[in-house]
C-alpha cells in the first residue's frame, strides 16, 4: 500500500467501529457506487431540517439556516482544493455535467468544426449531452480508444487534440470497473492547451483525495450519494475561477436581471452565477455534513481502506472457479464480475435475497466501452471504508449458495 504504518494509513477498528453504528441498516452493502449508506449525523441533518420546514414553512426554515447553506460551497470547497466561488450545489452530476457544458457551448459559440473528446469509459449521460449538442450545433465528438486493461491511451489522446478541440472530458474511474485514471497526467499533458479540461468525479469523490489544482482541471463533477455518503438528489460542479468568470448560464440566478431595464443583467462573481432560487434544502444541507464526515475521518485514511477492502474482494471473487473479474488486480471501490453459468440480473436477486446488495452494470452504462471490450453487462461489487470482515464473509456465503 504505502511505507505509512497501517494504524496511521488505514481506518482504525475503534474508528471503524464507530463508524458502523452510524449506519443502520442490517445488510452487507456492496453498492456504494450506486448510493452509500447514509451515516447518522447526515440524515439526522436532512431530518432535523425536514421537521423544521413542517414547524416553521420553507422559506421561514431557509431563512433560519440562510448562513449554514451560504456556507456549502466553501465547505464542498475544502475537500476539493477549490475555494467557494469556484463550486456550485447541484442536484445530480448529470445535471452539473449539463450546466457546465451547455454554458460552455453558448458562451463560446460552440459549432460545426469544433471538437470535443471523450475517453471510452464515458458514462451513458455524458455521452447523450455531447450527442444532443452535436444535434444542436454540429460539434463533432471523438473518442479516444483505451488500451485493452482498461488503461487510458494517453499516446492516442494526445495524438486527437488539435486547434478545433474545444473540451476534453475524462472519466477519473468508470462506473463499471475500478481502474483509476491518472487524471493529473491527463492535466499536464494538456497544459499549453486552449481546450477545457473536464473530469468526471463520480465515483471517487469520497473514496479518494481530489485536489483539482494538482489535477489542471477546469471542470470536475460527481454526484453525492456515492461513496460521499451524502443525500439523493446531490450533486458538486466544479469551474475554475479564471472560467467561472466568463460563462453565462443559460438560465440566470434570481436577482440577476435589473427589475428597471428588463433587458439588462448582471451576473454574480464565479458560480454564484449558477444558483438558483429552488432545490432541496435539506439535501444540501445533508451533502456538505457529509463532506466533513468524509475530512473528519481523513480522505488519506479513506482511500487507503478502501484499497485494503477492495483488495479483499478481489481475492474473494478471484478463488470462485469460472468467475471472470472484468477490471484489473489493482481496481478499488468498483470491482465487476462475471458468473460462469448465472446473467448478472440472477447473480443480483440471488445475492440479495441472502442479505447482500450489489448491482448490475448494464451494458449501456458505458457505451464505448460495452463495445470495445467484454466487461458489460456484470455484476458490481462495491465495498467501502465501512465494508467489514463480516459483509466480505456474508458476501463469500452467499456467492457459494447460488451453486
Amino acid at each position: 500500500m504505502n511505507d505509512i504504518p497501517p494504524d496511521r494509513s488505514t481506518i482504525d477498528t475503534a474508528t471503524l467501529e464507530r463508524v458502523r453504528a452510524d449506519v443502520t441498516s442490517a445488510r452487507a452493502h456492496f453498492n456504494h457506487a450506486g448510493m452509500s449508506l447514509t451515516p447518522a449525523p447526515v440524515l439526522d441533518r436532512v431530518l432535523t431540517h425536514l421537521q423544521l420546514e413542517a414547524e416553521l414553512g420553507g422559506y421561514e426554515a431557509a431563512v433560519a439556516v440562510g448562513d449554514e447553506l451560504a456556507a456549502v460551497p466553501a465547505v464542498l470547497a475544502e475537500m476539493l482544493g477549490a475555494t467557494a466561488d469556484e463550486i456550485a450545489a447541484t442536484e445530480s452530476a448529470t445535471r452539473a455535467w449539463e450546466t457546465a457544458l451547455w454554458s460552455l457551448a453558448e458562451t463560446f459559440d460552440y459549432r460545426g468544426g469544433d471538437r470535443i473528446i471523450v475517453d471510452q469509459f464515458a458514462y451513458a449521460t455524458v455521452h447523450s449531452t455531447l450527442a444532443a449538442l452535436h444535434r444542436s450545433r454540429g460539434v463533432e465528438m471523438t473518442v479516444v480508444p483505451a488500451h485493452p486493461d482498461g488503461r487510458l491511451d494517453a499516446a492516442a489522446l494526445a495524438a486527437s487534440l488539435d486547434e478545433h478541440t474545444r473540451v476534453v472530458v475524462v472519466t477519473h474511474m468508470p462506473t463499471h470497473v475500478g481502474t483509476v485514471t491518472d487524471v493529473a497526467a491527463v492535466g499536464r499533458l494538456l497544459a499549453g492547451s486552449d481546450a477545457v479540461f473536464a473530469v468526471d468525479l463520480s465515483q471517487t469523490l469520497g473514496q479518494l483525495p481530489i485536489d483539482v489544482g494538482a489535477i489542471g482541471c477546469d471542470v470536475a463533477f460527481a454526484p453525492g450519494r456515492k461513496f460521499l455518503r451524502a443525500p439523493r438528489g446531490t450533486a458538486v460542479l466544479y469551474v475554475r475561477a479564471a472560467l467561472a468568470d466568463q460563462i453565462v448560464p443559460l438560465a440566470l440566478p434570481f436577482g440577476a436581471v435589473d427589475p428597471d431595464d428588463l433587458g439588462r443583467f448582471t451576473l454574480p462573481a464565479g458560480l454564484r452565477r449558477l444558483d438558483q432560487f429552488e432545490y432541496g434544502v435539506a439535501a444540501r444541507l445533508g451533502v456538505a455534513e457529509a463532506a466533513r464526515y468524509a475530512m473528519a475521518l481523513g480522505l488519506d485514511r479513506i482511500g487507503a481502506t478502501m484499497a485494503d477492502r477492495s483488495r479483499a474482494v478481489i481475492e474473494r471473487l478471484a478463488s470462485f472457479d469460472g468467475v471472470r473479474l472484468t477490471g484489473t488486480p489493482d481496481d478499488r471501490g468498483i470491482i465487476s464480475f462475471v458468473h460462469p453459468t448465472l446473467s448478472p440480473e440472477a447473480v443480483q436477486v440471488g445475492l440479495s435475497a441472502h442479505g447482500v446488495n450489489t448491482w448490475v452494470n448494464p451494458a449501456g452504462g458505458a457505451p464505448f466501452d460495452a463495445a470495445a471490450r467484454p466487461v458489460l453487462p456484470s455484476v458490481r461489487v462495491s465495498p467501502h471504508y465501512l465494508t467489514s470482515d463480516d459483509d466480505l464473509d456474508r458476501l463469500e456465503r452467499a456467492l457459494h449458495a447460488l451453486d
